[in-house]
Order: C-alpha cells, then structure tokens, then sequence
C-alpha cells in the first residue's frame, strides 16, 4: 500500500496516479498540458477534506452504478414483450387509410367494397352535381354560405346508410322497400332545408312508385303530391297544379290517409285549391282578368269537391272580387249572394259583414 503523503510534488515526475494505483516512470521532464499547468501550482487538498465536502460515504470514494448490463435471458425477455407489444399495435391498410384519405374517399370505398356500385355512382354524381350548383350559385347566394357537400359529414352518412339499403332492396326487387329508403332521404333532407337534395329524392319517388305493382297507386299519388310541393316552393305554380292534378284524380273515391289521418282527397282539394287562387293572383297583376276568373271558377269547384265549407267561402269570396275587378258586377253579385247564404247556415257574421260591404261595391 502506497503512502499518499510520500508522494510529494518533487517526485510527480516519477509516479502517476491511476484509480488509486502507482506506475513509477522513468524520471525524465515529462511536457505538462495546459490543464496541468492550471492546477499544479494549486496546493493539493485533502483526501480527508475532499471527501467531507461530497455526498459520497466515507467508506467508498466513487458512486456504484444504480443499473446493471441486462444479462441474454433479460434481453431475450424484452425483445419478446417488444413483439408481442408490435403485434397489438400493428395497424391495417386500411385503418391507415381511413386517418390519410378524406371522409368522401373512405365512404366511397366502402361501397364499393361490400359491392354497392349503383349506390357508389349515385353518391359521386350528387355530390358533384351539389358542389356544381354551388359555384354556379356564386358568392352571396344561399347555398355559398354553406360548406361543399363533401365536407358535410352527417349528409354524406345519411346519403351512405339509405343509398345502401335501397339499392339492396332494389335487388331483391322489394320496390316498396326502395321507395321507403328514398322517400327517408328526402324527408331528410327536406328538414336541414337543402331543397336540391330533397327534390331529387322526391323526383327518386315517383319513379320508384311507378314500378310498385299491384297496390302501388297510394304510392304514386303521396309520390306526385310531394313533387307538387316541391315545384310550389320553388315558384313553379303551373307544374305543382299538374302534380297536385294527379294527385286528386287517384285519391277520388279513396280513403287513404296520411299518418296523421288526414284523408288524401281532401289534402288534394286544399292543394289545388291554393294553388289556382295563387295563378289567379298572378294573372291579376298582370291585368289578364278573363285567365285571372277562370282559375278562381276552378278553385272554387275544387273547394266545392273537398267538402271543406271554409274553404268553399273563401274561394266564393275570391272568384266575386276577380268578377268585380274586371268589371263584371253582375256575375259577383250572383257569388256574393251564394257567398250570403253559406254565411248564414254556418252562422259567420265576419263572413256576413264581408259579403254585404262587397254587395255594396258591386252596387255601385
């Protein structure tokens, strides 16, 4: 065991220290590095001094590792946990597909995987036909302020869920089936206000129900009563009254009801009724009086048909103020008087009070 003290700077030349070992050298002049050089004109501190002044123990001088070498069968053992942990994570093509294509994409390819290509067409050519319209629209319009169909998720899951079935039914040639689908779509879509998507649908209905056989014509008519709806809403009187036309004829005689209750026939009548006093409006403000008094005639004959005795005053009501309008006092007068006796077995005084302020005009 060598003595610490013994080694004094006199004789560094001849020992150099090693982890706590002695190698004596030749003694020579040794070259000093710069790092040497700072400190060896330093005193040395001591042992005992230095030890105090660390976290160590006195009992050892240097710090054991906190980790050991991880011996084969612990290498062995955690290359296995890391394959078993792989194979759990391990993802599929197409569960890297659904994170790196679009929503639009990922539902395409699922139709077309599980075969649905009828459904797949239909799906790509609405959403372009949508997204056409919308840039047609232009800035400013409605249908702008709204995002691209193919980034409205909730639409594109309904468009995905009954596309599917129908098509499906259709295969099965359960044609009622096909109709309910499409008939879901465009009360759907009715409802979030998209009028493209919804007209589309109901147009998809009326084909549909045509192909229904043998009790199909319910069908038909519900079918050309929503179509007649649609082309109201969009201004387009004269092609509702055609559809709603339909719709009267086949509901005649019937008693089908919707799921409210309400008889077909009298739906019908209400319909056409609305619709003839609203070209009635039309042909007025354009002074074309004699095409003006024909659709209140027909209006009111409807009125009459749906058995609605409000309905039948009011279009009494509107075809003596046309008459009266296009100077014809004579032909109001005999509406009024109609128009005066209906008040009174219903017992209407608001009607009586109209009736007699316009026989007053018409007096004149």
């Amino acid at each position: 065991m060598v003595d610490l003290k013994a080694v004094s700077p006199c004789n560094m030349g001849k020992a150099a220290f090693n982890t706590g070992r002695i190698f004596w050298l030749p003694y020579h002049k040794v070259k000093m590095s710069t790092v040497e050089k700072q400190y060896s004109g330093k005193p040395q501190a001591n042992l005992q001094d230095q030890l105090q002044n660390c976290d160590l123990p006195f009992n050892r001088q240097f710090q054991r590792p906190t980790s050991r070498i991880p011996s084969k069968k612990d290498r062995l053992a955690e290359a296995k946990r890391l394959d078993s942990l792989g194979e759990h994570l391990k993802l599929s093509k197409t569960d890297i597909n659904i994170y790196r294509n679009t929503y639009k994409h990922n539902i395409c390819l699922d139709m077309l995987r599980q075969g649905y290509h009828k459904s797949f067409s239909e799906f790509t050519n609405l959403i372009l036909n949508w997204n056409n319209v919308r840039e047609a629209a232009g800035p400013g319009s409605d249908i702008w302020m709204e995002e691209p169909l193919d980034k409205q998720h909730n639409k594109l899951d309904h468009l995905q869920y009954f596309l599917i079935r129908a098509e499906a039914a259709r295969r099965a040639a359960h044609f009622e089936e096909v109709y309910n689908n499409q008939l879901s779509l465009a009360c759907y879509f009715k409802t979030v206000g998209d009028k493209l998507l919804s007209d589309h649908f109901f147009q998809s209905c009326l084909t549909t129900a045509e192909m229904i056989t043998p009790a199909g014509g319910q069908k038909v008519a519900e079918a050309n009563a929503n179509m007649g709806m649609a082309f109201e809403e969009k201004g387009q009187l004269d092609k509702a009254a055609e559809h709603y036309e339909i719709f009267q004829q086949l509901t005649m005689g019937t008693t089908w009801q919707d799921e409210n209750g309400c008889c077909h026939f009298a739906q019908a009548c209400a319909n056409l009724w609305r619709i003839y006093t609203s070209l009635a409006d039309e042909y007025l403000e354009n002074e074309q009086y004699k095409e003006a008094n024909k659709s209140l005639r027909k209006a009111f004959d409807i009125a009459k048909e749906g058995g609605d005795k409000k309905m039948e005053l009011a279009a009494l009501y509107r075809v003596a103020l046309g008459y009266l309008s296009s100077g014809d006092p004579d032909i109001a007068i005999g509406y009024l008087q109609m128009y005066l006796e209906l008040s009174n077995s219903m017992d209407d005084d608001i009607g009586l009070g109209k009736t007699y302020e316009a026989l007053a005009k018409a007096l004149i």
